[in-house]
């Protein structure tokens, strides 16, 4: 598991080199993120634990052309929980690859977008069998800027995993957090600011 482990945290920080964006004039951005994680009905009997809460999330993504923005995220559980709010039963694990359609809209102030990618979700240790899985994801989301720098993101992702191998079972995640544009964006562009 160590090794695994570290080959993930390897290849995620390699991707630190192709960070998260949402045009071509504002190419790198990072974030910070908490993350709700619905396992199902079924995970109680299976995993001990029907949800979870994870903090923090970190993304980092760049935009390549046309929309397309490629974004690179790790989930790490810091905290067992907080008294008479929620209590985790392990440690959540996953990084995750995406590549983002942003529907032409990386000018706006609000950014939705949609896209597809793979992750490696780390074993629950309430399943002594269980190993590091591999997951299909679909993603959906969207950044209101509030400021040159600053945005708001909130992200919904679709996690397909194996269920054969009852390693982790498939789940959804819901996160909200801040974004860093590394460069500063034009708010509210004039018609005359808009490229042709």
């Amino acid at each position: 598991m160590k090794k695994t482990v570290f080959f993930l945290l390897t290849v995620f920080l390699f991707c630190n080199f192709i960070v998260k964006s949402q045009n071509q004039d504002f190419k790198w951005v990072a974030g910070i993120s908490g993350t709700y994680t619905y396992y199902g009905n079924v995970s109680a009997n299976v995993i001990k634990d029907k949800n979870s809460f994870q903090i923090p999330k970190f993304n980092v993504a760049r935009y390549i052309s046309k929309g397309i923005t490629l974004d690179g995220s790790i989930i790490l559980s810091t905290i067992n929980g907080i008294e008479g709010f929620f209590t985790n039963s392990f440690h959540y694990f996953s990084v995750d690859f995406t590549g983002r359609y942003d529907f032409g809209l990386s000018n706006e102030n609000l950014v939705p977008y949609a896209g597809f990618g793979f992750g490696f979700v780390g074993a629950p240790s309430t399943v002594k069998t269980a190993k590091t899985s591999i997951s299909l994801n679909a993603v959906a989301g969207g950044t209101f800027w509030f400021s040159s720098n600053w945005g708001l993101n909130a992200q919904f992702v679709f996690k397909r995993l194996r269920h054969s191998a009852i390693k982790m079972l498939t789940n959804t995640q819901l996160s909200f957090g801040l974004v860093y544009s590394f460069e500063k964006r034009v708010l509210n562009y004039r018609i005359w600011d808009k490229k042709h």
